[in-house]
């Protein structure tokens, strides 16, 4: 289904783009996603789940017009594995082996503010709709009494997101670097923040 909708927006890009007569790029960005999870009853969920995962998004968009563009990238990080556990009111809950992946799409729109002919600052906002995959295992002791649970699934996470980048643009190629923030809160986490550096092509 992921691979129907990637096809069906690329080729909606490139007739746009036709129409309208602004050329498609394509696009690699690297980022680095660090997730602040909440608190509950006492316990930092950060302790019992990755936090810091490397992401790879590769992208396509076009421009609407010389400042406005738009994306669509498919994004996929590396299985991240943590141990750990924490005690409140005597009672001890350990997560062992706990792994999580992260692959979904992510839609985007921007602007790009002219300095001079090789830089533009860019603000832009984000949507992703990404897959999280889960395993591990959870004991929580208190003196002799051990309960155990295994986990083991998928489930969907959305959030928006808006940042601030700076590209460099040569020619065809455009670098780029930037920083974003989620705009709303989600289940059991608080914020989401995005490190990313960027290449990209202009055909």
């Amino acid at each position: 289904m992921k691979k129907i909708i990637l096809f069906l927006f690329c080729y909606s890009i490139f007739t746009f783009s036709a129409i309208a007569d602004n050329k498609p790029y394509i696009g690699l960005k690297y980022q680095q996603l660090n997730i602040d999870r909440s608190t509950i009853d006492g316990y930092d969920l950060d302790n019992f789940a990755p936090t810091e995962f490397t992401v790879i998004d590769i992208y396509i968009g076009f421009n609407l017009n010389n400042n406005i563009f738009a994306e669509l990238g498919y994004l996929q990080s590396d299985k991240e594995t943590v141990t750990g556990s924490q005690t409140v009111n005597s009672i001890t809950i350990t997560g062992t082996n706990v792994s999580q992946e992260l692959d979904g799409f992510r839609l985007g729109m921007g602007y790009k503010y002219k300095i001079n002919n090789n830089l533009r600052i860019v603000p832009f906002v984000n949507y992703y709709k990404m897959d999280v995959k889960s395993s591990g295992t959870f004991v929580a002791s208190s003196g002799s009494a051990n309960a155990t649970a295994s986990i083991s699934g998928t489930e969907s996470e959305n959030w928006y997101e808006g940042g601030l980048g700076l590209s460099y643009i040569h020619k065809n190629i455009e670098f780029g670097i930037s920083y974003s923030t989620s705009l709303k809160d989600m289940d059991e986490i608080d914020d989401v923040n995005v490190y990313s550096a960027k290449i990209s092509y202009q055909f």
